[in-house]
């Protein structure tokens, strides 16, 4: 393509050849390097900042939503205090008889001590089944905690992608502003003409509003960080320092090592084990609940001496007991039990969508991630190398008259797009890896 736009070189540009030497010697070469490394700039070196560990540590310390979900525990430890109250027993006492009809009848005064009984095993599995929701409440609070890393480490590397876009962009708007300043030389010493001036200047003032766009998109990025740390941030402060690098995502997996690890560390398949577990406490409290409670009562009775005739007698203390069993008649119905029990099959099939689930999960994870990792190595081997050369030699051609402005503009335009899909690619593969390690019940990244 380059050589068929060099054959239209009309004459009157060829004579200019020299011309355009004298303008390169002029300015020393400059504008040829600056152009070329503002297209294709490296990842910078990162700066001492913030890193995913130590952003991931603040996030799990200061995010709101997981504290409240702390205090959910809390409480459901609390019912552990609940589920070991036993049955109260009652004291009564008081004026058992006195005469009001003058007819000498003795008067009577006394107490009852009543305790309640509970049936075997109905406490104890209260609080076996109140320990295991404890339990739960806790496994789930880490699987929580799993996620909200995830969400931390996602929202960390799309900050460090929109730096590397927003990098990017400020180095092409440069080499574009650089060019205008070359073409305003080049017309001063009639080498082109004026439109070649405005159509660069027209380029760079529209990459100009990319850039500006990127600019918000980053500080959007840097709000999310705030958010996930718990805390709102302050309109003069800048944007974060962050120190990664998203090269550090390309690892190599092993999917039978990432099964294990998943079958072993994911929390929510834990919380899920254990709720079964407290479904099957559940049935058995239910069973207990079925027997019957009894009520054991003593009494003790003193009447008081009365020298009436018909009821003569002296002062005497009897003494009671009696034995309270309910008549079990609503036991015909089996609605806690049916519940529980329905409970439990529930609870197991879950347990066993679960399993295929997080099996399902680790093995696309690692497929996404070994495609975005080929994908990284593809721009690495050759398509980085490939589009700077490119930009290079229609650099290098147009300064000395050799090229046209559209070649030039092509040219930037297309280094511009493979350095930001290059950087696209960085950034999904490192999602991809936080993803895969979410799926296997890993975490040990570091950008």
């Amino acid at each position: 393509m380059r050589l068929r736009m060099q054959e239209r070189i009309t004459g009157a540009a060829r004579s200019g050849l020299g011309r355009s030497a004298r303008i390169v010697q002029s300015l020393g070469g400059g504008v040829l390097l600056t152009c070329l490394c503002a297209a294709a700039p490296a990842i910078a070196e990162p700066s001492q900042g913030l890193t995913l560990s130590a952003f991931v540590e603040a996030v799990e310390a200061g995010n709101l939503e997981l504290r409240t979900q702390q205090l959910g525990v809390a409480q459901v430890r609390a019912q552990v205090g609940v589920a070991q109250t036993f049955l109260d027993p009652s004291l009564s006492g008081g004026l058992y008889s006195l005469d009001v009809s003058g007819q000498g009848q003795p008067t009577s005064v006394g107490a009852q001590l009543t305790v309640p009984l509970e049936g075997v095993g109905k406490r104890s599995h209260r609080i076996r089944a109140a320990q295991a929701d404890v339990q739960v409440a806790q496994l789930q609070l880490q699987d929580s905690a799993r996620t909200l890393r995830g969400r931390a480490a996602i929202a960390y590397i799309e900050a460090l992608h929109m730096r590397l876009i927003y990098a990017q962009k400020q180095k092409t708007l440069e080499s574009l502003e650089k060019l205008v300043r070359l073409n305003e030389l080049r017309l001063r010493a009639g080498d082109i003409g004026e439109v070649s001036l405005l159509q660069s200047q027209v380029e760079a003032q529209q990459f100009k509003r990319e850039v500006l766009g990127t600019r918000g998109e980053l500080e959007v990025a840097d709000a999310a960080l705030a958010q996930l740390l718990g805390r709102s941030q302050p309109e003069s402060a800048g944007p974060l320092v962050l120190q990664g690098d998203l090269r550090r995502a390309l690892r190599s997996f092993e999917l039978s090592a990432l099964l294990q690890s998943a079958r072993q560390g994911r929390m929510d398949l834990r919380a899920q084990e254990k709720q079964g577990e407290a479904s099957g406490v559940r049935v058995e409290l239910a069973k207990r609940n079925r027997g019957i409670d009894v009520a054991m009562s003593l009494g003790w009775t003193r009447n008081l001496a009365t020298k009436a005739e018909a009821f003569a007698q002296p002062t005497n203390d009897t003494m009671s007991a009696q034995l309270s069993v309910p008549l079990p008649l609503s036991r015909i119905y089996h609605g806690e039990l049916a519940v529980m029990q329905a409970a439990q099959s529930q609870a197991q099939a879950q347990l066993s969508a679960l399993e295929l689930k997080i099996e399902t999960e680790v093995r696309q994870a690692l497929a996404r991630y070994r495609a975005e990792a080929e994908r990284v190595a593809l721009y690495d081997n050759g398509v980085l190398a490939t589009a700077d050369r490119v930009l290079t030699a229609i650099l290098y051609n147009y300064q000395r008259g050799g090229a046209t402005l559209l070649e030039v503009l092509t040219a930037q335009r297309s280094a511009n797009e493979v350095y930001l899909t290059y950087y696209e690619s960085l950034a999904e593969t490192a999602k991809g890896l936080v993803e895969l390690e979410l799926a296997a019940g890993l975490w040990d990244i570091e950008l």
